[in-house]
């Protein structure tokens, strides 16, 4: 069991005892749970990380693929993912997912969306700053199901010293 007490403003000073016991019942609202029988495990073995489960994916800044971080439940994939340095200097990033659990939980209708996605990111120096090329396979199964699709694309980020400044270009 657990409980919690109340007393300040608003109470009239009284305290209120709320057990396990009282889930459900009139005049009590009922309290989140803690779900069993989730997996999430991780494997890193030479310079390989391999997780399996309910999982954070978070790609660059997180517009597009992320845990919507600023939110009290974050989001999750049910996924499998591997990372890997190829070749040093540059990330091989990819992810198998089934399910996303969204920020209302569970118990909201729109909590988890049935999906099926596939989304690579591959990085590495290029002209002194970094290159990010990425593709991501969605398809949901559910509410998001207009917005499955394929997104292709490029991220240059960072300061690259051997690009030419903005300005000298030749007058066309």
């Amino acid at each position: 069991a657990h409980g919690t007490a109340r007393n300040g403003p608003g109470t009239g000073g009284q305290h209120e005892r709320h057990t396990a016991q009282d889930e459900g019942k009139g005049g009590h609202q009922d309290r989140a749970q803690a779900e069993l029988g989730t997996i999430n495990r991780c494997l890193e073995k030479g310079g390989a990380l391999f997780v399996a489960g309910r999982q954070r994916i978070i790609h660059d800044d997180a517009r597009f693929v992320g845990n919507v971080g600023f939110r009290q439940n974050e989001q999750t994939f049910d996924a499998l993912r591997l990372r890997t340095r190829p070749v040093d200097g540059y990330v091989l990033d990819y992810s198998w997912g089934w399910q996303v659990n969204r920020t209302p939980g569970r118990a909201s209708p729109a909590g988890t969306e049935d999906a099926r996605l596939h989304l690579l990111r591959v990085s590495g120096p290029f002209l002194g700053a970094t290159l990010t090329g990425f593709g991501w396979w969605t398809d949901f199964r559910e509410t998001l199901a207009p917005l499955s699709g394929r997104t292709l694309g490029l991220r240059l980020s960072g300061s690259g010293t051997a690009l030419p400044p903005r300005g000298n270009d030749p007058e066309v």
